[in-house]
């Protein structure tokens, strides 16, 4: 066994810096700018959390997006820090509900409705064909499966903004819930 030597940290202050996205540009591998859940722990909170504290959770970690499972630990869908903001919070509190009552279930986007790449397709494609698939979808994130329908990672429009500096706007594509809720109010 080596025999290991521990240092005291008494003259450090600096935490290692973000990798540098300078060199990225829309012409890089889709790769770049896909959260490996294989690498990186996924980020998952459980269905019956407190909107409240997902909220905050959120905030504190710096993360737009969240899995969300049940109790068995099985994926449910995904929820992002815009899908807790005052007005939807606002949307789900009645005169028997209150903030502090609402749970991460009645705002999770359930996975039947969130589309996916496969990993393959990810590996041959540049940023550039992810973007453009978002776009067209009117999502501002997908999933990406393996062969076998895992799920084993995210892609964020976010994400890419912040990595590219530069301005990402998704347009979301009405679906007939949107058109009928606007039609009746």
């Amino acid at each position: 066994m080596k025999k290991l030597a521990l240092q005291s940290l008494a003259q450090t202050h600096h935490l290692v810096n973000q990798p540098s996205f300078r060199d990225l540009s829309p012409e890089s591998p889709a790769l770049e700018v896909f959260s490996d859940l294989k690498h990186n722990l996924p980020l998952i909170m459980d269905m019956n959390t407190k909107a409240i504290d997902a909220e905050k959770l959120m905030k504190y970690s710096h993360s737009d997006l969240k899995l969300v499972v049940d109790t068995k630990g099985h994926f449910l869908g995904l929820i992002s820090i815009d899908d807790l903001n005052e007005q939807e919070m606002m949307k789900h509190i009645s005169y028997d509900v209150r903030r502090n009552d609402l749970l991460l279930h009645e705002f999770v986007k359930p996975s039947d409705t969130i589309f996916a790449l496969n990993y393959g397709e990810i590996k041959r494609a540049n940023i550039k064909d992810v973007v453009k698939i978002l776009k067209e979808s009117g999502q501002s994130y997908c999933l990406v499966t393996e062969q076998d329908g895992t799920i084993c990672g995210i892609i964020s429009a976010k994400s890419i903004a912040k990595k590219l500096n530069l301005s990402l706007q998704i347009e979301p594509k009405p679906n007939f819930a949107s058109i009928f809720g606007a039609l009746h109010h």
